[in-house]
């Protein structure tokens, strides 16, 4: 039902009412939660049927733009490569120099007061933290 209430309130406001789709599908499935929820349906049932479409629709998306990117990437010359690299170190340098020297501010940051060490620092550097 609530697949249905969202495609047809989308369908209908875009192609017959000549209105926000996005804007009626907000506010009929505010009316569907408020209305509705306790009759259809266990609230847990639904989060599982929900999870699920969110989690194929990412599934779909990331593989999409996985294949699309792979496809690009056939034809890719060296001073790109040189640029990503130079990219790369540039980045990181920064990142470096930012968190050595918000070191001090990180100790006073910190609820036991301990200062982050030349270490710790160094590995969030490179670890992109």
């Amino acid at each position: 039902l609530t697949v249905t209430c969202a495609y047809s309130t989308f369908i209908i406001a875009e192609g017959m009412l000549a209105m926000s789709g996005v804007l009626c599908t907000v506010a009929a499935s505010l009316v569907l939660a408020d209305q509705m929820w306790p009759s259809i349906v266990e609230q847990e049932t639904m989060l599982h049927v929900w999870h699920m479409f969110e989690y194929l629709g990412n599934t779909i998306i990331f593989f999409l733009a996985g294949a699309l990117t792979g496809n690009s990437m056939l034809v890719i010359h060296w001073e790109d490569y040189l640029h990503l690299l130079v990219l790369y170190i540039v980045l990181t340098f920064v990142r470096g120099s930012l968190l050595f020297m918000s070191r001090p501010i990180l100790k006073w940051l910190s609820s036991d007061g301990q200062e982050v060490t030349r270490a710790e620092a160094t590995i969030m550097t490179w670890g992109g933290l």
